[in-house]
């Protein structure tokens, strides 16, 4: 996601925007990806939300980092789908965490 949500090239001697990567092994390459997608606004909400909570725990510098940084990084990851759907899966996690849960279930039990 940095490369991404940079303004740096992405090398590709490591794949940093694919769901693959080369490394001293090989191409390795996952059997599957989810991507678990909801708008970027709405999830920054989210992690104010948690950050809010009992701890007050300040936000770590990608979660502070600004709305277009996130929607780029987004963007990139549902292009990505898009362009592997056999291999990437979207999965919707504006829902309630039992719904999302369910929905990734599901996607894994047809792998597993």
């Amino acid at each position: 996601y940095m490369v991404i949500g940079s303004n740096a090239p992405c090398c590709h001697s490591c794949n940093a925007c694919s769901p693959s990567a080369t490394s001293s092994f090989g191409s390795v390459e996952p059997d599957m990806t989810i991507i678990l997608d909801i708008a970027s606004a709405a999830g920054l909400k989210r992690v104010r939300h948690r950050r809010g909570g009992k701890k007050k725990r300040k936000l770590d510098r990608i979660e502070a980092r600004k709305l277009a940084f996130h929607r780029k990084v987004r963007s990139s990851f549902l292009k990505m789908a898009r362009l592997n759907p056999a291999k990437v899966k979207l999965v919707n996690a504006a829902g309630p965490r039992p719904q999302v849960q369910a929905q990734v279930r599901k996607i894994v039990d047809h792998v597993v």
